[in-house]
Formats: structure tokens, sequence, C-alpha cells
């Protein structure tokens, strides 16, 4: 999915391989999302009050100069509450976020 989205709005973008290791080259965070959220909005929606986020460490520790931010909208099934963060860890998303400067926010 990468390889068809960065390209066409980042110019020069070219997708590096995956990185195994992500659990050490990063943080993935649990958190509240509900200040974030306008229920009367979202209401039906099917926004849940928790979210992840994850970001490569070189996006905070300034060894890059800026990162991109790519929102996962998962499937009916994939909220957390039903499968907690499988979804978030075997997608394959952060594998390829961690070698590109990706951060990835799972609503």
């Amino acid at each position: 999915m990468f390889s068809h989205i960065y390209p066409n709005i980042v110019d020069g973008f070219e997708l590096k391989p995956r990185e195994e290791n992500w659990f050490d080259k990063g943080v993935l965070r649990f958190f509240t999302q509900n200040e974030f959220l306008d229920y009367s909005f979202f209401e039906y929606g099917g926004f849940y009050d928790w979210a992840y986020v994850y970001y490569p460490n070189r996006c905070i520790d300034g060894t890059v100069p800026s990162c991109h931010l790519h929102v996962v909208m998962h499937g009916c099934t994939a909220s957390y509450q039903l499968i907690w963060d499988v979804w978030v860890r075997y997608s394959g998303y952060i594998e390829y976020a961690v070698s590109n400067d990706i951060v990835l926010l799972f609503p």
C-alpha cells in the first residue's frame, strides 16, 4: 500500500524494505482518543474510546527532519475491543513505517 500511495504524493519517495525489528526501533502506544472526537458527529461512525499510535524513534529523536503520518483505517472486525493489538502488530504496516519514517495512527 505504501508503495502505491506515497510516490503519488511525495516526490522522490522510494519505499525501503521492511524492518522486522520494529519493536526496538519505535514506540507503540495505546491512548484515549476521546478528546479528539466530537461524539455528536461520530456517534454512529464506529470510533472507540481507545486507539494506537506507532512512531519510529527516528521521528522523535531528531535523526530525520520530518516524518510522514499515515492513518490506518481498519475493517469492521479489527477494533481493539475485538482483537486488541493483534491486527496493529501483525498487519505489516509497522515494519514498513519504521524503515520509511512514517508515524502510524490506528483509530
